[in-house]
């Protein structure tokens, strides 16, 4: 919510209230249903089979956190494919390589190994199904349309109309708005694992940004500025263009590898030669290329292109690229930590101060936040 006054917190939390509600009764109505279809384990069923009495507890317990699913969403579901992948990329370090690239072939031991981790991958297939299933059981009906199922196909463009009289292609396009592009992507390596490579199971290994945080605002940190990542990277690529013109006019024959072949032909060349091997030199593009002596013949035009280099490329344009990566991160993390510390510190219904709850009032701010202010009353 917006957090910038008592007002704007109240205003902001009433508009996102009713999705809010929607969802928690849709959750409420999936585990309903999912109760209905999972019977329960009858409490005397180990008193009447005895060797089921150390079976049990396995289920009842398996029971309760099939049944928390529309609570707790597909965190299971995500941390036993990430496990597995992690299995299987285990494996794979074991058998993949050289002559060994899934074939069944080979000692006992390799086809073993090769068998049990196409088997895994199956395995892995089968929860990213789920995982997508579960997350689609699981979005709540769109409130705009007063349906129970289903977005609205009034914001659809012409093209899209012709679905509401055809009800395949309808129901295509439902799944298409409720299918995130992350359950696509893993379903879609699982698949390539399975038929084309194994290799494509180590893609899996991402799911662990999911299960972090930390590792969500990192990615953040790269993707909330992005626009301005891209426009400093164009900035590059032109700066570095204009140094790699002015390599081709001035000394092209300094650009040559060791064994003397020209690296410098066309200016295309230059601009690729520059931009990928310059930019990670951590000198700059003056390491790479022919050093000239104090006597010859253009020396000090050299080092004033090698210290240009360095010092546009090199020093500035690269920390301006690093500079908003970390900037970014700092912000997201300081806007968490206000958020935290508004949360602990500040009624959010009257705006409050803790402190001044706990200097008058008997049971101090918890109390006023449960009792007199509660947010979900």
């Amino acid at each position: 919510t917006n957090r910038q006054s008592a007002s704007s917190k109240i205003s902001d939390f009433f508009q996102k209230a009713q999705g809010l509600i929607l969802a928690v009764e849709h959750q409420a109505e999936c585990q309903k249903q999912l109760n209905r279809l999972l019977p329960t384990i009858p409490r005397d069923m180990g008193a009447k089979i005895p060797f089921a009495q150390s079976v049990i507890p396995v289920l009842r317990a398996l029971h309760s956190k099939v049944v928390m699913i529309p609570m707790d969403g597909t965190g299971m579901l995500d941390d036993l494919s990430l496990l597995i992948a992690v299995v299987l990329n285990v494996l794979l370090c074991m058998w993949y390589g050289g002559t060994s690239t899934g074939s069944l072939s080979g000692d006992v031991i390799h086809v073993i190994e090769v068998e049990f981790t196409y088997i895994l991958g199956g395995l892995l297939l089968v929860l990213n199904v789920l995982s997508w299933l579960a997350t689609i059981w699981l979005t709540p009906p769109d409130e705009t349309t007063g349906e129970a199922h289903g977005p609205s196909w009034s914001n659809w463009s012409t093209s899209f109309r012709a679905a509401q009289n055809n009800p395949l292609l309808s129901n295509l396009l439902w799944l298409w708005t409720r299918t995130s592009t992350t359950d696509l992507f893993f379903i879609l390596m699982a698949i390539a694992g399975i038929i084309s490579s194994p290799l494509f199971f180590c893609l899996h290994l991402l799911k662990v940004v999911n299960k972090s945080a930390l590792l969500q605002n990192v990615t953040k940190s790269v993707t909330v500025n992005a626009p301005s990542l891209l426009m400093t990277g164009v900035l590059m690529m032109i700066t570095v263009y204009l140094f790699s013109i002015l390599g081709f006019v001035l000394f092209p024959e300094d650009f040559v590898t060791v064994n003397g072949e020209p690296l410098c032909s066309t200016i295309f060349q230059c601009f690729m030669f520059s931009f990928t091997h310059g930019v990670r030199s951590g000198g700059g593009l003056g390491d790479l290329l022919v050093q000239r002596t104090w006597g010859q013949s253009k020396f000090h035009l050299r080092l004033c292109y090698d210290f240009a280099f360095f010092l546009v490329v090199s020093v500035c344009l690269l920390n301006i690229v690093f500079g908003i990566i970390i900037d970014t991160f700092a912000q997201l993390r300081d806007d968490r930590n206000a958020i935290e510390e508004d949360t602990r510190s500040r009624c959010f219904i009257c705006g409050i101060d803790a402190h001044r709850f706990d200097r008058v009032l008997e049971g101090g701010f918890k109390a006023h936040v449960t009792n007199d202010h509660d947010l979900w009353n």
